[in-house]
């Protein structure tokens, strides 16, 4: 898909429809792109030479030699003819000639991931039919829900999938709808047998950490989450700690290893998350004071890391196996999953590593909200160099701007806070009243530095 010109990062769904090249158009898997459902629309995308894009939309007939299921398999009966004018589809007669409405594709059709295997154009425009597709859809989520529930009851145990839980109370942002089905994971052991599973049943998971940096939807979350509780913290020798993925730096893990003398860590006192967030986002804060001269980064006190790799392999892997930047890691482009992590940290007087602790967390109480009263989730937007993205927003006169129970915050504008019952909603038309503003205003363009999660 082209990049949405706002810089949003795409929604984190578990549905993947794609268009698969046709022999016959002779065009190679680079000509085309995945199709991407976004607030209730399946919306295709063909590539037709380098610049030449044809949108397929909910509505439009379709032609398409052959329909795969989720599996790779085609259905029986093709070919489907032209969908949409009186097309055969499979045996089971889900595939009519009026389908083509809001899920006509794969998501309550039995199609599945594979989507359309063989050549497709534009026609021309259909009304939208008269059939119910809201009620199939809703009647495939279930059953999807009821399978995914069964398999994870037998290979996880009776009574720990836990169903329509709020994610709300697990974000910093205390805002999002349900999670389908909710997991948490108390070891390692856990994590690796419940994440290879999905991944095996194609289940759509979502990996909750401490819920910083991220906004739930309103609808909440269609398949599995995950709440990664790896809490351990054990002292391998005089100056090295592993922590599970699920700790929270602050307070736990900064406490214990100051508690011993050890330093490193304390430099990230206050921010919220877990270890495994920290080595996602590769977590960072300012240098001691006075000076404040650089950027502390977690990543120069990581030795290593035990991960469930992308390929399903339990492995320890080095700090430079991770590839840190500034907020970034390998984890965001490969679905490695951070199980422990081994610090190498260094002896220091106990006395200062709290004196630079007190230093920062008076510089954040003069900046940042207090997450007990006022929640966020941190920065929304990433950051632009050699200027603030929070100046920028402030600059275009946005600063303490309200949109229902959601505030830019007035201390801080990269910052937006629930003042009360504020909706994901809220907080969207937020950022992107402070996108608009700054692009006409300034020409920079601000970039979300938050994950969204759910259906939005």
């Amino acid at each position: 898909m082209d990049q949405d010109p706002r810089g949003w990062p795409p929604p984190t769904r578990g549905w993947d429809h794609e268009l698969i090249p046709g022999p016959r158009r002779g065009v190679t898997d680079k000509d085309h792109s995945a199709g991407e459902r976004v607030g209730g629309r399946i919306t295709f995308e063909d590539r037709v030479g380098a610049d030449n894009w044809n949108r397929l939309e909910t509505g439009f007939e379709i032609r398409a030699d052959r329909l795969s299921r989720r599996d790779g398999t085609p259905p029986a009966g093709e070919p489907c003819g032209r969908y949409g004018e009186g097309g055969q589809g499979d045996s089971s007669g889900l595939f009519r000639s009026d389908d083509l409405t809001d899920h006509a594709i794969g998501s309550d059709l039995g199609v599945g991931v594979g989507g359309i295997d063989g050549s497709s154009e534009l026609l021309q425009r259909k009304e939208p039919s008269p059939l119910r597709q809201d009620d199939r859809s809703q009647d495939r989520r279930h059953q999807d829900l009821r399978l995914w529930k069964d398999s994870l009851d037998n290979r996880m145990g009776q009574g720990r999938i836990e169903e329509a839980v709020s994610l709300a109370p697990f974000t910093t942002f205390k805002i999002g709808g349900p999670a389908d089905l909710f997991f948490r994971a108390k070891s390692a052991d856990d994590l690796v047998t419940i994440l290879t599973h999905t991944r095996e049943m194609e289940i759509p998971t979502f990996l909750l950490g401490g819920g910083a940096n991220i906004l739930v939807s309103d609808a909440g979350f269609r398949g599995l989450v995950v709440k990664s509780e790896l809490d351990s913290i054990t002292f391998l020798d005089s100056d090295r700690v592993r922590a599970g993925a699920g700790v929270h730096v602050f307070p736990d893990l900064i406490l214990e290893t100051v508690k011993k003398g050890l330093g490193g860590l304390h430099h990230f006192v206050g921010i919220p998350g877990t270890v495994g967030g920290a080595i996602w986002q590769n977590l960072h804060f300012l240098s001691p004071a006075p000076e404040r001269e650089r950027t502390v980064f977690i990543e120069e006190v990581v030795e290593s890391a035990e991960i469930l790799s992308a390929e399903g392999d339990r492995t320890v892997v080095d700090r430079e196996y991770l590839q840190f930047g500034y907020d970034y890691s390998i984890l965001h482009d490969r679905d490695d999953v951070v199980l422990s992590v081994t610090f190498q940290l260094e002896q220091g007087s106990r006395d200062g590593m709290e004196r630079v602790m007190a230093e920062n967390l008076h510089w954040r109480k003069e900046r940042h909200p207090d997450l007990r009263t006022l929640p966020s989730a941190g920065s929304m937007f990433k950051k632009i160099e050699g200027v603030g993205a929070g100046r920028l927003i402030d600059e275009c006169g946005l600063k303490g701007r309200v949109m229902g129970g959601a505030q830019i915050f007035e201390r801080h504008a990269n910052i937006i806070v629930n003042r009360g019952g504020a909706t994901a909603r809220d907080v969207l038309a937020l950022m992107e009243l402070a996108q608009d503003r700054v692009q006409e205003d300034t020409g920079q363009i601000l970039v979300p530095e938050i994950t969204l999660v759910g259906e939005f």
